[in-house]
């Protein structure tokens, strides 16, 4: 006749609730991958095959193929940084840090200027994360004082137009505009 012991009576949930943890956690790791892929839409529309990825660690750029769809090996640790141009339009900075994606193919919206608003209000760059390097992007008709001060890289001029997610930084380190 088996023995009865309450300790191993309470230490059965704890064992079932680790291994359904143990279990997640390899199905995780499973759908994870090292291979970003994705599409391209503007407007919930596929768009021309004439945007580029960029990555700011490199200071590279490739162009998007035919089809809107993109690759990118995230084993090279210089390509887990980068966002997607077309004309002045722009995705949100993708960032994976260790390497690893979890979706299988993910739809990139251009522009996602949303994303670039806690960025402007906490003044801080998207690439680096770092405010020392950001200068302001000046609009208007400038006067003597602010050229000299664009001559300094104290600020970037950016003429009379204006629109409504127009950038307010630029990172002198990432050579970034936000």
């Amino acid at each position: 006749m088996p023995v009865h012991s309450p300790s191993r009576e309470r230490c059965m949930p704890f064992m079932r609730t680790l291994l359904i943890i143990s279990i997640l956690l390899s199905f995780s790791q499973l759908s994870a991958q090292t291979v970003f892929n994705g599409r391209l839409t503007l407007q919930d529309t596929l768009f021309p095959n004439d945007g580029s990825i960029i990555f700011p660690l490199l200071s590279d750029t490739i162009k998007t193929d035919s089809y809107n769809q993109i690759s990118i090996d995230l084993a090279d640790s210089n390509h887990r940084i980068f966002y997607l141009v077309w004309t002045d339009w722009r995705s949100r900075v993708f960032r994976f840090t260790n390497g690893i994606c979890v979706d299988t193919i993910y739809d990139i919206k251009i522009p996602d200027d949303n994303f670039y608003l806690e960025f402007q209000q906490k003044r801080v760059c998207p690439i680096c994360f770092q405010a020392k390097y950001l200068i302001p992007i000046i609009y208007g008709l400038p006067d003597d004082k602010l050229i000299k001060q664009a001559k300094r890289n104290k600020v970037v001029l950016a003429g009379c137009i204006t629109y409504d997610n127009s950038p307010k930084y630029f990172c002198t380190k990432d050579k970034f505009q936000f």
